[in-house]
């Protein structure tokens, strides 16, 4: 299990900066920072960022494909090579399943467990220590139209 310490300014899930109370730009903690990430690779298809032209799980690429087993395998490796290529998140700490919503949708649930620390003014402290609270994100693809969505409780 690996250890993860990141600054990056925090942004929603739709990408825009998010403001703390004092008016300025809000320091993302390690567990958001690696969910923004996840959240970023998997909206981003490969060739949609001209400066980073491989970067992206390439999910759009599904659109109009059958909700079969053969499909959902390779949606999971397309996933899993993107989060390898992009180095951000230790591999042997990530996990994605995509199954089976509907006909024509499936869910993706994206897992990152670690060690997140944060740093104070002397040292780096643990974020968390249970294991089983890391990052989870879910989301829906509809194979109609493509439009991954986040799912929400």
């Amino acid at each position: 299990m690996g250890l993860y310490y990141s600054e990056d300014l925090e942004t929603t899930d739709d990408g825009d900066l998010v403001i703390d109370g004092f008016g300025d730009l809000k320091i993302a903690n390690p567990m958001r920072t690696i969910a923004q990430c996840l959240n970023n690779l998997l909206l981003t298809d490969r060739g949609d960022l001209r400066t980073e032209p491989s970067f992206g799980a390439n999910i759009g690429s599904y659109i109009g494909r059958n909700n079969t087993a053969m499909t959902r395998n390779m949606m999971e490796r397309d996933i899993i090579m993107s989060v390898r290529q992009q180095q951000a998140i230790i591999p042997e700490d990530f996990t994605v399943d995509v199954m089976p919503v509907d006909v024509d949708k499936v869910g993706i649930i994206a897992s990152v467990d670690g060690s997140f620390l944060y740093q104070t003014e002397t040292t780096l402290t643990p974020l968390l220590s249970d294991k089983s609270m890391g990052v989870n994100m879910a989301y829906i693809f509809p194979f109609a139209d493509g439009q991954l969505k986040r799912a929400t409780s």
